[in-house]
């Protein structure tokens, strides 16, 4: 709900929008699968899945709920969930890790 992305309107040209639905967050997370096999190419589906659902921010009712889901994706717990195969719901980002650049060298160069 109420994703920031680059929009294209034939009247008006390019620039912003902020809209919501799927169709805005299946590029989040299908990038954050592209992370997560770049880190490990072996991953099977069962536990692509497993890591993104136990790595989320959950929002709402505890655990899944119809409306949020398993809730919101973070990139940075799903990255480290499959590095070390461990979740890692309470590990805090590190400063300036909001940017996948940032820490994806880190995780990398460990391995």
């Amino acid at each position: 709900v109420g994703i920031l992305s680059t929009y294209h309107d034939l009247n008006f040209g390019g620039g912003y929008a902020i809209i919501s639905g799927t169709s805005m967050a299946a590029p989040f997370v299908s990038g954050l699968v592209g992370l997560m096999l770049s880190v490990d190419p072996e991953l099977d589906p069962d536990k692509t899945l497993e890591l993104l659902h136990t790595n989320t921010d959950d929002r709402g009712d505890a655990g899944f709920d119809p409306y949020f889901g398993y809730g919101r994706i973070n990139a940075y717990k799903t990255i480290v969930a499959t590095y070390d195969r461990t979740v890692v719901n309470d590990a805090p980002a590190p400063v300036g890790a909001s940017a996948v650049a940032l820490f994806m060298p880190l995780v990398r160069s460990t391995k």
